[in-house]
């Protein structure tokens, strides 16, 4: 998927973990803060933060005339320092009085009560990955001829244990051979009809218009989760959630649920996927 932006908030992360240190969480990075949800809470020191939930906005997007003046749509791009979307939007926003189950609340996350004309609701703005089937693994890419790629497992050999230096050139061309290696993990972030009846019952409350429930921006979300008390007028309880939810990368996409209300699948590789190019020979 084309526009995906990388923070440097994940950098940052990443960077942490790799050597050993305690990430910290600065002033204005985290949703906790922008949607005052366990604010200042903090990770213990051995609790673990990685890529946990995602967040949707309706801002992603814009309006462009094409050719033959066709209308079309064009993401508006985000930037590495962003830490929120545009637009963000809850996945469910339901009166307090028919919140959803105990056993439905395990999928989401970022939960807040707010007021639309007079009525109070629960919103959730964070929607927990499922990684049950993903498996991280390693992959050869080779550019062919005609601009096509064929994806390999990449599979380390004795070759690699007991490398040879390639044939470096100091007076001609360095040339790479088409190939590169990343390391992936495949994701589906799967919207349900079910979803989709929350995410246009989201947009008729907010908007008063259902045709408004359009999903042009996603986030992937960073952070720890934590077992919190939660106040509610309909009566307390404790949740899983998400705290330092930080904003790791942005996804553009263009799904208007009016029109996908069965449901829709996003497919999407996370990892370290830039591509590491492979040198190949020397030209003059």
């Amino acid at each position: 998927m084309e526009n995906i932006v990388r923070t440097v908030y994940l950098q940052y992360l990443q960077t942490c973990l790799l050597t050993g240190r305690t990430p910290t969480f600065p002033q204005y990075t985290t949703l906790n803060e922008k949607l005052s949800i366990n604010s200042g809470v903090l990770p213990g020191s051995t609790d673990l933060t990685n890529l946990k939930a995602y967040a949707i906005g309706n801002k992603g997007h814009q309006n462009v005339i094409g050719a033959e003046g066709i209308p079309k749509m064009e993401p508006v791009p985000h930037r590495a320092t962003d830490s929120s979307l545009y637009g963000q939007i809850p996945f469910v926003l339901r009166p307090i009085t028919d919140d959803i189950s105990q056993v439905a609340r395990q999928n989401y996350c970022l939960r807040r009560e707010e007021i639309w004309d007079s009525v109070r609701y629960a919103a959730y703005y964070g929607r927990r990955i499922d990684f049950t089937n993903t498996v991280p693994q390693m992959q050869l890419k080779t550019v062919n001829s005609d601009g096509t790629e064929t994806t390999t497992p990449f599979v380390p050999s004795s070759s690699n244990l007991n490398p040879t230096a390639p044939s470096i050139t100091s007076t001609g061309v360095n040339t790479v051979d088409g190939s590169y290696v990343a390391a992936v993990a495949a994701i589906n972030l799967v919207i349900t009809e079910a979803d989709a009846t929350e995410l246009l019952n989201v947009a008729k409350v907010i908007y008063g218009d259902q045709d408004l429930a359009i999903l042009s921006e996603i986030l992937l979300l960073t952070g720890t989760d934590k077992v919190v008390s939660v106040t509610s007028t309909a009566g307390n309880f404790s949740m899983n959630e998400l705290i330092v939810a930080q904003a790791a990368a942005f996804v553009p996409a263009m799904v208007p649920v009016v029109f996908n209300n069965t449901g829709t699948t996003i497919a999407l590789n996370v990892g370290a996927t830039e591509p590491n190019l492979q040198l190949a020979s020397t030209g003059s």
